[in-house]
């Protein structure tokens, strides 16, 4: 795995980067919109919550492959959603991924390799005092942006 991989002095804090990666930074954080988009614009019919951008299962891939790997994407849609009995995609209500921001900046470290960007992003007092974790954002460029194909949370102490 890449991000897990990397030595830990390959990661350089984000108020160090250039232009350029402060950018590409910014457009990785610009993805989460996606998958924030996909869950807030909703419309409840027959007390179901029904996506606004998506009719069925390839729709929503379609939606959220603007940020996400399609793999990634495949797994998101198929955790949080099913086609219900009027084959409308609903939502299930659970649990869902941390959302990176740019709040999350001063908290953020990334490793630059070719064509690909790992974020390293601290958490801390998530569930309880005390504890925290570090969520691992790797995205590949693909033409002109970056999408989104690895996300990994892990708990650093109790």
């Amino acid at each position: 795995m890449f991000s897990k991989g990397l030595a830990e002095n390959h990661y350089i804090p984000a108020s160090l980067a250039s232009e350029e990666e402060y950018l590409d930074i910014l457009q990785v954080a610009l993805n989460f919109n996606v998958y924030t988009d996909f869950f807030k614009e909703t419309t409840i019919i027959d007390g179901k919550l029904l996506s606004a951008n998506a009719n069925s299962f390839s729709d929503g891939l379609a939606f959220l492959s603007k940020g996400f790997s399609e793999d990634l994407a495949f797994n998101i849609i198929n955790y949080h959603t099913y086609q219900n009995d009027s084959a409308q995609l609903a939502i299930i209500a659970k649990e869902t991924i941390p959302i990176f921001t740019t709040a999350n900046l001063p908290y953020t470290s990334f490793c630059h390799e070719e064509d690909r960007i790992t974020l390293k992003v601290n958490y801390y007092d998530c569930y309880s005092l005390g504890d925290s974790y570090i969520y691992y954002i790797t995205a590949y460029k693909d033409e002109d942006r970056y999408i989104i194909n690895d996300l990994q949370w892990e708990k650093v102490n109790p």
